[in-house]
């Protein structure tokens, strides 16, 4: 979306915010794809503790649940009131319907301490949320395949990882081919595939 895209380029456009960003220092400006699409950027103000007195130790909520006069519960309460009060009644442009819960998303920079409390209070005002999904990059399949082909770069004597590989997406190399490629071999997996790269037109271009 324009409008989110041009205020990023506003945010680093001084020399000191765009310091470390990129490598030759050069201006941040982003080309929408979407151009035509509308958005819009609000900041709101901040949230200061307040003055509360000091509590008994025995008293203390337990250290993983944000109080209930903390910074983070009171954004939590905000955010979720405005959630609640947009669905079904707001329409974004372009679209017919209002607002339904499936249009949010709600993105963190680290899950707490403010991940539960919202999930919290969106659950406390009966608006529907998923929960906080959390993925593990390193057990993504196109991950685990790049993992994989590094591992080969390193060792090219490891059988196993090359034929992982050579039928990852990443090669087009069938089963087939695989088998009567490795199957009574005198060398490395590596080694057979850089003999026999003209057998198959798979092999071109992997050995």
């Amino acid at each position: 979306m324009p409008q989110v895209l041009t205020f990023v380029d506003a945010v680093f456009k001084p020399d000191a915010a765009r310091e470390g960003l990129t490598s030759a220092g050069t201006e941040i400006a982003h080309d929408p794809y979407r151009a035509k699409d509308k958005g819009r950027v609000e900041l709101w103000p901040s949230i200061r503790p307040d003055d509360v007195p000091d509590s008994d130790a025995w008293e203390l909520p337990p250290v993983d649940v944000a109080p209930k006069d903390s910074p983070v519960a009171q954004l939590a309460r905000k955010l979720a009131t405005q959630i609640k009060q947009w669905i079904g009644r707001v329409r974004l442009p372009g679209h017919a319907a209002p607002v339904t819960a499936g249009d949010i998303m709600i993105l963190l920079p680290r899950r707490e301490p403010f991940g539960t409390a919202i999930i919290r209070e969106l659950k406390l005002r009966g608006v529907p949320v998923a929960g906080a999904d959390r993925i593990r990059l390193t057990e993504q399949i196109a991950v685990m395949d790049l993992i994989a082909l590094g591992r080969f770069v390193l060792l090219p004597e490891d059988d196993y990882t090359l034929a992982s590989v050579l039928r990852s997406p990443l090669c087009t190399v069938s089963e087939e081919e695989l088998f009567v490629l490795a199957h009574g071999r005198q060398g490395t997996l590596w080694s057979e595939l850089q003999l026999r790269r003209d057998e198959a037109a798979s092999f071109r271009g992997r050995a």
